[in-house]
């Protein structure tokens, strides 16, 4: 070999040797990172959970946590108790409404022994039973409805409006006979009616 050969020989050599160590291994490929990466570190812990209180969750159908002293389901109702009971009434129900029995509670009683039979003696509002039907759903009977100031003829209105009074429970009537108008039929009750007298009633605005 010549020396002009044996230069480029050399050089040749010396490139391949340079290019060999200049050449950067590959990175091995990282698997990739299962952390969330809108999670957001904060400087101090956080605290537990409350407990939740299950009463608490219950809403209240009255908007308000109050009760009233006076019970309003007749399930609740005892002889000897006063309750507040809340009815829609028509001026006309003075005539139109009747009770048939004969029983008396308290010196009270219906206008009528029987479908036929009307009770001989004289009856004035507080010795008459008339009966009514609650707003919440309750029945019974009652005296004294319209004795009230309020309930007076031309005071109180000419037309349907309702009144809240205090009814003292004094007894019940087992099956009575009820009329809601004087030309409608008698309809006979399976169940004993609360029967007392009302009072302090007072209309509604």
């Amino acid at each position: 070999m010549s020396a002009a050969s044996f230069r480029w020989a050399v050089v040749a050599g010396v490139v391949l040797v340079a290019a060999c160590e200049g050449k950067k291994p590959k990175r091995a490929r990282s698997e990739p990172d299962d952390r969330p990466t809108s999670a957001v570190s904060l400087p101090f812990p956080l605290p537990p959970a409350a407990p939740r209180d299950e009463r608490s969750a219950t809403p209240n159908p009255s908007g308000s946590s109050r009760k009233s002293p006076f019970p309003t389901e007749p399930s609740q109702w005892k002889v000897g108790m006063t309750v507040t009971v809340s009815v829609a009434l028509d001026p006309a129900d003075q005539e139109n409404v009747a009770c048939a029995s004969t029983v008396e509670i308290a010196g009270k009683r219906c206008e009528f022994e029987s479908k036929r039979d009307r009770y001989p003696r004289k009856l004035t509002d507080a010795t008459l039973l008339r009966p009514y039907s609650g707003t919440n759903g309750e029945r019974f009977l009652a005296a004294g409805m319209w004795s009230g100031p309020e309930m007076a003829k031309g005071k109180r209105p000419a037309r349907r409006f309702m009144v809240q009074c205090k009814l003292l429970v004094q007894g019940r009537v087992v099956s009575p006979l009820i009329r809601w108008s004087k030309v409608g039929p008698w309809n006979e009750q399976g169940e004993a009616w609360f029967a007392g007298t009302v009072s302090g009633c007072v209309v509604d605005p």
